[in-house]
């Protein structure tokens, strides 16, 4: 499967990046077919370059793009063509599916954790209880070992 993702190529403290058209188990950095544009989130036009046309032919041959190429991209393609539109649509479906998931999982761990607090205070309650009888047993026996 094709994937255009961003590859890192600048230096430390000063990011840039290439648009890429890779094979999506290839490494980041390596091995990728066709540059399609660069990227520079610091300067003040962060997108240098893009070839739109090449990005187009990309996504009509099956490649993806990644999320944070969809969201850098965005304003280059949006209304430019019904694939990059699926594609965004799939993004943020999966997104609200990862929202849903980690609600749910949210859910699941405090109504756990409710389940298990009044065990706790079952387990708190009875060494109270024995606590008390302990004291009482012990008084006893001191007024019995004192004799009046």
């Amino acid at each position: 499967m094709l994937k255009i993702r961003l590859a890192r190529v600048g230096k430390k403290n000063q990011p840039q990046f290439r648009f890429v058209v890779t094979n999506h188990i290839s490494p980041v950095k390596t091995n990728f077919i066709e540059v399609l544009g660069s990227y520079h989130p610091k300067a003040k036009n962060k997108i240098q370059s893009v070839k739109v046309e090449r990005i187009k032919y990309w996504l009509g041959r099956g490649a993806h793009l990644s999320e944070r190429a969809i969201a850098v991209l965005r304003p280059y393609l949006v209304g430019r063509s019904k694939l990059v539109l699926k594609e965004i649509k799939a993004l943020e479906q999966k997104k609200e599916r990862r929202k849903a998931i980690a609600a749910k999982k949210k859910q699941e761990e405090k109504t756990k954790a409710e389940e298990t607090k009044p065990a706790k205070q079952e387990i708190k309650e009875t060494k109270s209880a024995e606590q008390k009888e302990h004291s009482l047993k012990s008084a006893k026996k001191e007024e019995i070992k004192k004799p009046a």
